[in-house]
């Protein structure tokens, strides 16, 4: 690989982080494809640095644009196994697993990234972001138990009123 191919393959990926991050998925999906395929047009080059950044983000974009979540979330992973450091690879993968549909992935994927890298920014403002459940009004019993659905229930219509009379008449 010649020193031109490699900074044009860096700059894509860069590119195309940037892309991910602006949420221009349709964008960044283009410039990944463009870089990886030049990049399994040389031999070796897949494990740069650069390009193994660029999997989690790849991952996601392929989420986003065409719905392929199963190979969005192998890149994800694939990310993690070779950066397990990066709280952005984790993020990624919450985000492909709430694309899909399963918050419940999401959440373990999220807890998971808390276990590896306690404290991270980037995985503290995601949970911000799209918030927890509250613990089972009776802990001891499972959530699906019709006690804990219906204790559950009313202590979150009881957060609703006071949160409407917080905020006073005629405001959502």
């Amino acid at each position: 690989m010649s020193d031109k191919q490699r900074d044009g393959g860096a700059n894509l990926i860069s590119m195309g982080i940037a892309a991910t991050k602006a949420r221009k998925y349709k964008e960044a999906f283009a410039l990944f494809e463009q870089a990886f395929a030049s990049a399994d047009e040389t031999e070796g080059s897949g494990q740069k640095a650069s390009y193994v950044e660029a999997l989690s983000y790849y991952g996601l974009a392929t989420a986003m644009t065409q719905g392929k979540f199963k190979k969005s979330a192998e890149l994800c992973r694939k990310a993690i196994d070779l950066q397990f450091y990066n709280g952005e690879h984790f993020a990624n993968l919450v985000r492909v697993y709430l694309e899909s549909g399963s918050r419940k992935r999401a959440v373990e994927a999220l807890q998971e990234g808390f276990r590896s890298l306690p404290g991270d920014g980037t995985l503290l403002a995601l949970q911000r972001e799209i918030g927890m459940r509250s613990r089972p009004v009776v802990p001891f019993l499972s959530r699906e138990n019709p006690i804990n659905v219906s204790l559950g229930k009313a202590r979150h219509d009881r957060r609703e009123s006071k949160e409407k009379v917080r905020r006073g008449p005629g405001r959502k």
